[in-house]
């Protein structure tokens, strides 16, 4: 992901068990997605920085954190870090860890289930040793209710004078990360275009109501299979539906979902002719 720390207490355990599951739901995203034949980029991580043993001097390497930055690296992972410590913390208000590999390898898969990418710089902040550079940064995720993930914050490149090497990456986001998270319940689009879309802008909105209206169709079109078989195994052994946690839990379950999908539906359809 866009290396996200500054604030790390600010993230309970839930928010970081959330960061650990998408790093890893994230490696199998781009498995899925990767071509055949295509290099990893984390592959090349940190080569360059070991390379030579000449330490650059501070301002070879703003400039190439600024390449960095042209390149959108925290977001495609294809920047060179060619200035990064290969052992660098990265920070961020979820996490920290360290290891330009691991850093390059989760922003690819991240930029590998993201679009409409907008990543703009709006300041750049350089000290002694030091270059902080403020963003906002937004694109949608490729999921299938397709949220936007959107932030501003700013990272803070510092930096070892005596190797020329970026020791730490530090992000701090202006949005609280728990507020991030639940933008991305909702949907980027302001028109749902699948039920996807419809169930999550209303799952967002805390309409349990709306969330069901999408639903009961496939609820009752699900449980009337069951509910007749149900019926077919009483006619044929009066006994119910064989099972471990008892046939009869089944059959209520799917009784009780068939009934009101399909009571639903006339409810809908009584509300569109305007009788209620």
């Amino acid at each position: 992901m866009f290396c996200i720390v500054g604030q790390p207490a600010s993230a309970g355990v839930g928010l970081k068990a959330a960061w650990y599951g998408a790093e890893a739901f994230g490696e199998l995203l781009a498995k899925g997605k990767k071509a055949d034949g295509e290099q990893d980029s984390s592959s090349k991580a940190g080569t360059a920085a070991t390379a030579g043993s000449d330490v650059r001097p501070i301002e070879a390497v703003l400039d190439s954190i600024r390449a960095d930055y042209a390149e959108d690296y925290f977001i495609s992972g294809k920047g060179d870090m060619e200035g990064y410590d290969p052992n660098c913390l990265f920070a961020d208000p979820f996490v920290s860890f360290r290891g330009v590999e691991r850093f390059k390898k989760n922003v690819a898969n991240l930029g590998a289930v993201i679009s409409d990418v907008d990543l703009q710089i709006t300041k750049w902040d350089v000290q002694d040793t030091t270059l902080e550079a403020h963003w906002r940064f937004s694109a949608v995720l490729d999921l299938p209710w397709r949220p936007r993930l959107a932030a501003a914050g700013s990272t803070t490149h510092v930096i070892d004078a005596g190797r020329g090497l970026v020791v730490e990456h530090i992000e701090r986001w202006k949005s609280e990360p728990g507020e991030v998270v639940q933008r991305l319940l909702k949907p980027a689009s302001k028109i749902p275009t699948n039920q996807w879309e419809s169930f999550m802008a209303n799952l967002s909105a805390g309409d349990a109501k709306g969330c069901w209206y999408v639903v009961n169709r496939k609820a009752a079109l699900y449980a009337a299979p069951v509910v007749a078989i149900s019926l077919a195994v009483h006619a044929a052994t009066g006994h119910g539906l064989p099972g471990l946690l008892g046939g009869s839990v089944v059959e209520v379950l799917a009784g009780v979902l068939l009934a009101a999908g399909l009571g639903t539906e006339a409810f809908k359809y009584i509300e569109g002719t305007g009788q209620i």
